[in-house]
Order: C-alpha cells, then sequence, then structure tokens
C-alpha cells in the first residue's frame, strides 16, 4: 500500500492558526472598542447637552420672559465653559429662535465631526420651547489615525506573543504527539509490536500513550498467534496428524534436496499385513494406538534415517542417503535395513490390556549416483516393491530393481551357507612361508579358505565381506585363532616347523571383542601352544579408533606372550607419535610398494627404504610381503630387508603341503 502524501504539518497549521487567532482577537477587540468609544462620545455628548439644558433653564426663563440682554450675555458665557459646544440655539414653543450661541475658534486639535441634539427647554416644569445644541466629536478616522502608531506597535507585540505562545503550545501539545508518530514509524518499518511507548505525562496524552501501548500489546499477541497459526498450519501441511511423523510431501521434499549428495540412498516402504484384521477385530481406535506404537518403535529404533514419514493407512516410509555409492553395496544395506525393520515390528504390540502380534513386508527402491531417480519415481518404485513383497508369501522383502533383489538373494544365501559352513566344519587354513633370503622358512601366515560343497575352494575376497557385515567374522575368527594354536601345537613336535612362528590375521571388530583377550589366552591354555610363536596380525585401520584402548588390548596381548604384527604398513593411520606407544614385534610393508619397486620413476623405493628405517629405530622386525620375482628380491636385500612373504617362495598351501615344504628346505 502506497503511502500518502501530507501537505503541510500539524506543527505548522498549529503555529499559523494560533497567530491568525491571536490577530483576529486583537483587531476584534480593537474594532469593539471603536464601537465602545463611539457610543461612549455620543452618550457623553448627549449628557453634557441636558446638562447644558438644566444649568441654563433658569436663565432660558428669565430671557424669554424679559428679553434682558445681560440674561443673554450671562448664557454666553457659561457656555463658554463647555469647550466641546460649537454652538445652541433656543427656540420659543412656536419655533422662534430667541438666542444663539457661536463658539469663535474650534477646539485644538479636533476635526469638524459634530453631535447635534434637539432637547426640550423647562424651568420647574414649564414648557420654554426647546434648545438645539451642537457639539464637537472625533471621528473613527479621526481615531484611527491618531491611533495608527500605537496601533501597529502593538499588532507587532501581539504577533511576537502570539508566536511564542504558538510554539509553547506546540511544542506542549504536538510534541507528544510528533513522538508517538515516529514510535509508530520505528514499529511500522522494524516490525516489532513488542516495543512500547514511555510516558510520565498524566493528562489526555499520557492516556493517548496508553491506549496505543494496549494496542500493540493486542496487535502483538494477534503476527504472534497468526505466526503460530501459520507455523501450526505449515506442521501440518509436512506431518501426519496421528503420529507426528513426516506426510508424503515432506519426504518429497526430503528427496528433493537429498538429489544434491553424491551418495545413494535407499527408501524402504513398509506396512503391516494384518493391520486391516486388527481394525475389524479391536476397533479404529485400537488400530490408531497400533499405529501410534509402530511411530514410537520406529523413530526409537531407527535414528540412523534420515527420514521416517507415515504415507498413509498402515503404510510407512524410511528413507536412508549415506548408503555406498556402489549399487550392489547399497544393496545388501538396504536389505540388511529391511531386514531390521521386519525384526522390529516382529515384537508384539501391547493394546487394550494384550499382546498382539503382527508381521510386515517392505519394498525396496535405491537410487545411486551413477542411477539417479526422480523422487515422485523412487516412491512410486518402492510403493511397487512393496506391492510384490505383499504377493510373496515367505519373504516379505522385494526390491523395485531385479539386479538389486537379485544381489540381496545371493548375500542372504551366503549367509546361510556361512553359517552352516561354520556347523560343518567347511573352512580350513592354507599357509604361504615367511622366509629370509636364501627360502629359510622361519615362520607363516595362516589365510583361511573354504571348501564349500558344489563350488570348490572359495577365496576369503569372495566371503569375508559377507561375514564382516553378518558378523560371523566373530565365530569365523574364532576358529581361526583356536585352529591355529592348535597348527602351532602340531608344528611342536617336528623339527621342521617347532621353531616356526605363526601369524593370523585379526578383523577390527574381533579385536575389539570384550572377552577377545580371554579368547586368545584360552586357545592357547587348550592347544598347549607357545604363545610367543602365535603372532596377531592387525590392520592400520584399527589405530583410528580409540587409541588407548588399543594400546591397553595390545599391552595384555604381549603380557600373554603374544607376538603383534601391523600389516599393510604405510597405507592406513600410522604416525610416529602411535609407533612410539604401541607395543609391536614386526610390520609388514604392504604388497602395493613392493609391486612398483622396480618401476621407472618410482618413489615406493624411498617409502620402502624409509620403512625399513622406521623399524629398525623402533626395534620392529621389519617383513615385505608381495614379493614375486627374484628382482625384486635382490633389490629388497640391497636396501637391507632379511624377511620375506610372496609368492616368489611359494603360494599359501594346505597344512600338509606346507609342512613338506618345510621339511625340503631344510633337507
Amino acid at each position: 500500500m502506497k503511502e500518502p502524501q501530507f501537505k503541510g504539518s500539524i506543527r505548522y497549521q498549529l503555529i499559523v492558526m494560533i497567530m491568525l487567532l491571536v490577530t483576529v482577537t486583537g483587531g476584534t477587540g480593537y474594532t469593539l472598542f471603536l464601537y465602545w468609544f463611539m457610543s461612549n462620545q455620543q452618550q457623553t455628548a448627549h449628557e453634557q447637552a441636558e446638562t447644558v439644558a438644566r444649568v441654563l433653564s433658569q436663565d432660558f426663563a428669565r430671557l424669554q420672559l424679559l428679553n434682558d440682554v445681560t440674561v443673554a450675555a450671562d448664557i454666553s458665557a457659561k457656555l463658554t465653559s463647555f469647550p466641546e459646544l460649537i454652538s445652541m440655539v433656543l427656540y420659543t414653543p412656536a419655533g422662534q429662535p430667541i438666542h444663539q450661541y457661536q463658539r469663535s475658534q474650534s477646539h485644538p486639535g479636533t476635526t469638524d465631526h459634530q453631535v447635534q441634539f434637539r432637547l426640550p427647554a423647562a424651568y420647574q416644569g414649564t414648557a420654554l420651547g426647546e434648545v438645539d445644541i451642537v457639539f464637537q466629536a472625533a471621528s473613527l478616522s479621526e481615531i484611527l489615525r491618531r491611533d495608527s502608531l500605537a496601533v501597529a506597535l502593538i499588532g507587532l507585540l501581539m504577533l511576537i506573543a502570539s508566536y511564542l505562545l504558538a510554539f509553547s503550545v506546540e511544542k506542549r501539545f504536538s510534541g507528544p504527539l510528533l513522538r508517538l508518530v515516529q514510535f509508530l514509524e520505528q514499529i511500522s518499518n522494524r516490525h516489532q509490536l513488542s516495543q512500547r511507548i514511555s510516558t510520565n505525562q498524566n493528562n489526555e496524552f499520557g492516556k493517548l500513550y496508553w491506549e496505543v501501548n494496549t494496542m500493540l500489546e493486542r496487535l502483538d499477541l494477534s503476527l504472534s498467534q497468526q505466526k503460530s497459526a501459520e507455523a501450526k498450519l505449515e506442521y501440518l501441511s509436512l506431518h501426519d496428524p496421528l503420529t507426528g511423523l513426516g506426510n508424503r510431501k515432506l519426504l518429497l521434499d526430503t528427496l528433493e534436496q537429498s538429489r544434491l549428495y553424491k551418495s545413494a540412498g535407499a527408501l524402504l516402504c513398509f506396512d503391516l499385513n494384518n493391520f486391516k484384521l486388527v481394525n475389524d477385530s479391536f476397533g479404529h481406535e485400537t488400530g490408531d494406538h497400533l499405529l501410534l506404537q509402530v511411530a514410537h518403535r520406529m523413530r526409537k529404533d531407527f535414528k540412523d534415517a534420515q527420514l521416517l514419514v507415515r504415507l498413509g493407512g498402515d503404510e510407512f516410509a524410511l528413507w536412508f542417503d549415506n548408503l555406498s555409492s556402489a549399487a550392489p553395496l547399497a544393496a545388501l544395506e538396504a536389505e540388511n535395513l529391511a531386514e531390521r525393520i521386519l525384526e522390529q515390528l516382529s515384537f508384539p504390540f501391547y493394546l487394550n490390556d494384550r499382546n498382539i502380534s503382527c508381521s510386515a513386508s517392505v519394498g525396496i527402491a535405491i537410487s545411486t549416483p551413477m542411477e539417479p531417480v526422480l523422487p515422485v519415481q523412487l516412491i512410486q518404485q518402492a510403493d511397487a516393491a512393496l506391492h510384490q513383497a505383499k504377493r510373496d508369501d515367505h519373504a516379505h522383502i522385494a526390491f523395485y530393481d531385479a539386479r538389486a533383489e537379485q544381489i540381496a538373494r545371493e548375500y542372504i544365501e551366503l549367509h546361510t551357507a556361512l553359517r552352516q559352513a561354520l556347523d560343518e566344519q567347511e573352512f580350513q587354513l592354507h599357509y604361504q612361508p615367511q622366509t629370509l633370503a636364501d627360502g629359510q622358512v622361519v615362520g607363516a601366515e595362516a589365510l583361511i579358505r573354504w571348501q564349500r560343497p558344489g563350488h570348490g575352494l572359495i577365496s576369503p575376497l569372495s566371503f569375508i565381506p559377507a561375514a564382516e557385515r553378518s558378523g560371523l567374522i566373530l565365530p569365523l575368527g574364532e576358529w581361526v585363532l583356536q585352529e591355529a594354536c592348535r597348527t602351532l601345537q602340531r608344528w611342536h613336535k617336528s623339527p621342521a616347523t617347532a621353531s616356526l612362528t605363526l601369524s593370523i590375521n585379526v578383523s577390527t571388530r574381533q579385536f575389539h571383542q570384550d572377552d577377545f583377550i580371554h579368547q586368545v589366552a584360552q586357545a592357547l591354555q587348550l592347544s598347549q601352544a607357545n604363545p610367543r610363536q602365535l603372532k596377531l596380525e592387525l590392520t592400520e585401520s584399527l589405530l583410528a579408533e580409540d587409541l588407548d584402548k588399543v594400546v591397553d588390548t595390545m599391552k595384555a596381548l604381549a603380557n600373554l606372550g603374544v607376538q603383534i604384527s601391523l600389516d599393510d604398513f604405510g597405507t592406513g593411520y600410522s604416525s610416529l607419535q602411535y609407533l612410539q606407544r604401541l607395543p609391536l614385534h614386526q610390520i609388514k610393508v604392504d604388497q602395493s610398494f613392493i609391486r612398483e619397486l622396480l618401476t621407472k620413476n618410482s618413489k615406493d623405493t624411498a617409502i620402502v627404504r624409509t620403512l625399513l628405517s622406521l623399524g629398525e629405530a623402533f626395534g620392529f622386525a621389519v617383513l615385505a610381503e608381495g614379493v614375486e620375482t627374484r628382482e625384486q628380491l635382490n633389490y629388497l636385500c640391497q636396501l637391507g630387508y632379511t624377511e620375506f612373504q610372496g609368492y616368489y617362495f611359494s603360494p599359501p598351501l594346505p597344512l600338509t603341503q606346507f609342512e613338506t615344504y618345510c621339511q625340503r628346505h631344510i633337507d
């Protein structure tokens, strides 16, 4: 709305009005004074004329009855005592003049303006006739001329006085109004209705200020109530009124924002398979309570979700935006999340003093940086997958992407097969020799293999990641530890292997178990193996976590007599500060540095040389792994390396073949 243009301020109008009022009042007063003066002059002249008639009444009688000349002279002498009297004529009752008086000279400083009266002349009740009297009087122009200077001076003083009066009145009355206007303008410009105007005036202005403050309080209570209403309206437009979860619109907005990220995301839509039965059996109020408990359980157990929403009815959705960017890994992670949902919803719900069990179905849609999906399409895909899952009476989980579902199915099969393999003892250890430069075996690294029926011998690269994700790495690692200790005890009986050390890989998850130290001690005790011949290989990624706890665990293992080796050294988180604190016995130079060692312009030579110097400085044994050629071996020997591992000497071998290999190198 455009601000109107105001012409002339109240201050200006008030000053002009007061000055005009004073001027008009002064002019009116002077006019009234003139009117009074003229009237008073007429009245005075009339009274003087009556006085003249009374004073001369006896002389008039004598003159008329006696016609005495001396009497006329006395009359004239008496009339000279009236300076304003110009002339007098005495008439008989018949109208004949019998005596006339005329002043010979006018009164100085007067004009010719005259006032004439004809009065009855009587003496002691006897009418003598009439007397015509003329008095000299001041005219209006004469008065104005006479008073012009005084009137001008008085007018000027009145104007000055009126301005001062107007300024004082304006300051007293328009000042508070101006302050009020400025205050309201400030509030309007800054939109701060919480401000108040203060005053100590106990008058109409004080009441006006109070009314304005009251109005502001009401208005403030009202951009507050309105803001609250708008916020509530906005909240309801993005949230489900029953559960307080987000709704479809909020999900669309969140998915749209997530498109800016470069990580993969999974949308999991799920619902309860028998929700209609709950509504039909126990009523809709019970159904609402069930939905509230589902929302509470999901909100509590899926804090890692980016968003949890209720799409409608008993259908919910969870959005995860931090999955692996690779589609296969993202599919496996989404599968795990879906299993978590089914697990949480498998626990009974307590409703109306009874436990109610519900099953659920989950539909999964995935969007990756390489294959992005629009938000609306992603919701449609997850919903379609949910309907597909509900048609499957067994799985209750379905992917919109057939490839992702196939990956998930394969993972489930692999996970099941791994459990069975542990029960059926399908795993075995192969041993890769660790030697000196001349081939003399000083130890070995135990590497797990899976002899899967129908599939042959499977490399750990194919099943260790699945074991890590499923948690099977813990029982698998414990089996490796126990089997390695039993192998050491077996080797102790043969001269060819009695002095060998045996290294096993320990995963980060396995190392951080609360009872890991107890597992190692128990395996050594049960096998009666020499702890100094057992070497635990840890990766550098282990050091990225709680270093103090890691150091304490390492020290406890070292106190058991076990040796500790840092695997893949130089590729992770190691630093000089870490190395000073770690109770290490050996570091293994990662094979990635050995592979490019002889390549032209390779910087790996400096790295390999530096790693050897570090080991010597800290008192660690240094082993180079990944040695595959004679040239690599010779060069490493020139640098000062003495212990090696790699295919140049031997690949990992089954137990009996390894023992034969050791016997052959002794002979």
